[in-house]
């Protein structure tokens, strides 16, 4: 079973690679790296150009904006939500299509002290999240039984800190993955600094926390550029929150904030929108309804996503070390991921080349699954990606 899941993953990458004839796609086999762990990637140009850069995109592909879903409490409605969602695509700039994703906030046990994982009546159970994050889903840790830990004398009774990562652990030893995102509990933000002290890289919650700022400010459009470097630590995001299904009206709100935030994007201003739910009363024709609805309205331009994989595409941004070399008509860049902590799922890159030739070839070659191009507008996107876990434990 792990062989099959192992080849899914790497097959992933690749899937509708026949749709465009422009785009150009160089695969390398899927290895894990050992140190050094770089990436060198070969630019040829028609003519020795004036001058050749490199730069990271602000968001990956260069989308204008982000949205986000997620589901809480190990819903079992994931899996029908993954096939919908398995039918929706965005492109990566070269026209390489992308699944639509979401991910799941997961907690290990019910009220009650039983095992979600083991019991499919309380919720998804282990086996079922292989299919989820072969669609390049996210699994977020929602605390391990989703209760306060502060009893009414104010004493912390198990440990806010022990309650994540006993979580963490019993996920790592049943599906084999490292959770590094924070889902809070209710409004139990007594979690948020121990998370954030274990090396989260992401708080979400639709209400206030006073531990840090929220981006964005409200549940509603958000700014990128707003959100503060993931070097000081946790992020806090916010997200609207989806409660009833059968409420055509209270949908309609939501996919009104998502036209606001299409609207208001562009390449020099990203903005970001972000929607949880606990799928009461779902139903598979509202939610492909409303999946379409936005889909209709992104137009491409809105990258669907996790915020695990937008966080680090962030933190990747900024600690790959990359050196550009100009060498006649070649232009080298070179990408080194040594210090790339090991809990980081998602260290694909997006290249910007900025140049007076024009791009003839791109080439590549280390420790990377694949690369796509676009020699009309420069774009080069770097696949890198890691599921080979050594420990539930952070690396902050």
């Amino acid at each position: 079973m792990k062989k099959l899941i192992f080849l899914i993953f790497t097959l992933l990458p690749f899937i509708g690679i026949c749709q465009n004839p422009m785009i150009q796609v160089i695969i390398a086999s899927r290895k894990k790296p050992l140190p050094p762990d770089s990436v060198t990637i070969t630019v040829t140009f028609s003519n020795t150009p004036n001058s050749a850069s490199s730069d990271f995109a602000e968001i990956k592909y260069n989308k204008e904006g982000i949205f986000n879903f997620e589901i809480d409490d190990n819903k079992s409605q994931c899996l029908l939500m993954e096939s919908i969602l398995s039918n929706f695509h965005y492109t990566d700039g070269t026209g390489l299509n992308h699944n639509y994703t979401a991910a799941t906030a997961i907690n290990g046990y019910t009220f009650s002290g039983i095992e979600i994982g083991q019991n499919s009546g309380t919720g998804m159970i282990y086996a079922e999240y292989s299919t989820l994050i072969s669609s390049g889903w996210d699994v977020m840790n929602h605390s391990n039984r989703h209760v306060d830990l502060i009893n009414s004398n104010g004493i912390n009774i198990i440990g806010y800190k022990e309650d994540i990562l006993t979580l963490n652990e019993l996920y790592f030893n049943n599906i084999n993955y490292t959770i590094n995102c924070f889902v809070v509990p209710s409004n139990y933000t007594n979690f948020v600094p121990h998370a954030d002290e274990l090396g989260f890289l992401v708080s979400s919650s639709s209400g206030n926390d006073p531990y840090k700022p929220a981006f964005p400010a409200s549940v509603q459009v958000g700014t990128v550029s707003n959100i503060v470097s993931p070097d000081s630590g946790l992020i806090q995001l916010k997200r609207g929150f989806l409660h009833n299904w059968s409420d055509q009206a209270h949908i309609n709100g939501f996919i009104s904030h998502f036209k606001n935030m299409v609207d208001n994007s562009s390449p020099i201003d990203n903005k970001f929108y972000r929607v949880g739910t606990h799928a009461d009363n779902f139903s598979s024709t509202v939610f492909t309804n409303f999946i379409d609805s936005l889909h209709n309205i992104s137009g491409d331009r809105i990258w669907f996503t996790t915020a695990r994989e937008w966080m680090e595409y962030r933190y990747c941004t900024r600690e790959v070390v990359k050196k550009d070399t100009l060498i006649g008509n070649t232009l080298l860049i070179q990408l080194n991921y040594d210090q790339i902590r090991e809990d980081i799922r998602w260290r694909d890159l997006s290249l910007n080349i900025s140049t007076d030739a024009t791009i003839i070839d791109v080439t590549f070659s280390g420790n990377a699954d694949s690369l796509t191009y676009n020699p009309n507008s420069g774009l080069i996107n770097v696949y890198k990606q890691n599921l080979i876990f050594n420990s539930y434990l952070l690396d902050p």
